[in-house]
């Protein structure tokens, strides 16, 4: 992301840090083969996500937390179905939810931010860009953000982002790395930024924070992103895996200073529900990935907060999930740690209510280079089945016993 920050005199522009990957990082776990014709190969793996987020942290350039009352703001992306009646080159405003400022450890709370949220959708997450400015130091990121209640009914920010890109998440915080500023992208800047502290102060008086704008630059053909897997190799036995209606998947986000070749770096994720449910074929053997159709979109953004420093960048997310879907065939996990006897002819439903990243699950190399991550497993509206084939299969969690936080769940002889 490129900022500017608006003086009467102009000063020489220090070093941002790099975002903290230019991939997707691996993880060991299950590699799909060859794909067939309908999407490009992939090398999706999954890993165990850590939980949700109630807290973000900015860094500096060296990994040292920012310095405490940095301003952040935050703004809710538009519905899926408004998106996607967006035409080329038309600007559209991102919603402001709500404007807080950093501690001394640079942690700033999700829980108000989760509560303008809340009030803003009515239900389920929306889809948050979190924008920062201090001196020569940018920060962009992209989470979907939700809440709930705690016990002493206070409402509690959720963030569903994923370790990827610049951005790491454990179950309580986010921590957002700074982005690099060159000199050519000092003076471009500079020139399209060419009296926005002038339009800033003139609509202060509408909202005292800070502002973003995006608008479509392209869009690019319809690709596939993954949302689950059955895994089957007991002989009889069977897997079957529904992606219901109203299922969540979160579907990582690119992001590049020019939106050139080669220069594109993960950026955050997004959510999207699914207004369709799709029921695959049971899988008699093998390990089978399963995914939806996405039309993927470039973005090219603009921020400001409200001292009018300001910044922007291009973006690549999912726009819309069309519907169509799809099948991979893959490898699955060795560990056996946690598996549980079946009965003949038993068949048993889990819910994937644990998250699953896929770290290369969203099929977008054509458009940036490389594949972004996904994640399935928000809500119940998404399971797995298996049916024993014969007495005493054993059907075996990854992470924990299939009854309770397996993540990806096997059956085997």
């Amino acid at each position: 992301m490129q900022f500017l920050k608006r003086k009467a005199a102009a000063a020489a522009m220090g070093c941002l840090a790099l975002l903290a990957n230019s991939a997707v990082p691996a993880f060991a776990e299950e590699t799909p083969q060859s794909t067939g014709e309908p999407q490009a190969p992939t090398t999706a793996q999954s890993t165990p996500t850590a939980g949700i987020a109630s807290t973000a942290r900015l860094t500096t350039g060296s990994g040292k937390p920012a310095r405490a009352g940095i301003e952040v703001n935050a703004f809710a992306w538009p519905s899926e179905a408004e998106l996607k009646q967006k035409k080329n080159g038309e600007k559209f405003e991102l919603k402001p939810l709500a404007t807080v400022e950093t501690t001394d450890d640079g942690s700033f709370d999700l829980n108000k931010i989760a509560a303008a949220a809340r009030v803003a959708s009515g239900k389920g997450p929306v889809n948050v860009t979190i924008s920062a400015v201090d001196g020569s130091s940018s920060y962009l990121f992209d989470t979907p953000l939700a809440s709930r209640q705690d016990a002493g009914k206070r409402t509690i920010g959720l963030s569903a982002g994923s370790n990827v890109g610049a951005a790491a998440t454990d179950s309580r915080t986010i921590t957002i790395a700074p982005r690099k500023l060159g000199d050519a992208d000092v003076k471009r800047a500079a020139s399209l930024f060419q009296g926005v502290v002038e339009s800033r102060q003139a609509s202060a008086a509408s909202w005292p924070g800070g502002r973003c704008t995006a608008s479509q630059e392209k869009e690019f053909p319809q690709t596939y992103t993954q949302v689950g897997a059955t895994f089957v190799h007991a002989p009889g036995a069977k897997g079957q895996y529904k992606f219901s209606q109203g299922a969540s998947t979160e579907i990582g986000v690119a992001t590049s200073l020019s939106g050139s070749a080669g220069t594109w770096s993960s950026g955050g994720t997004l959510s999207q529900e699914s207004s369709f449910a799709v029921t695959w074929t049971p899988n008699t053997g093998g390990v089978e990935f399963y995914k939806v159709a996405s039309i993927p979109a470039q973005y090219f953004v603009t921020c400001q907060d409200s001292q009018g420093f300001a910044h922007f960048d291009h973006r690549v997310r999912s726009r819309e999930l069309t519907g169509g879907s799809t099948r991979v065939v893959g490898s699955g996990f060795s560990e056996t740690n946690f598996c549980t006897n079946l009965d003949a002819g038993s068949t048993h439903e889990i819910d994937n209510s644990t998250a699953i990243s896929w770290s290369s699950g969203y099929e977008v190399s054509k458009a940036i280079g490389f594949n972004l991550s996904s994640r399935s497993g928000f809500t119940t509206n998404s399971h797995q089945t298996y049916t024993a084939g014969k007495a005493n299969q054993r059907l075996c969690g990854h992470y924990g016993y299939p009854n309770g936080t397996p993540r990806n769940v096997k059956i085997i002889p």
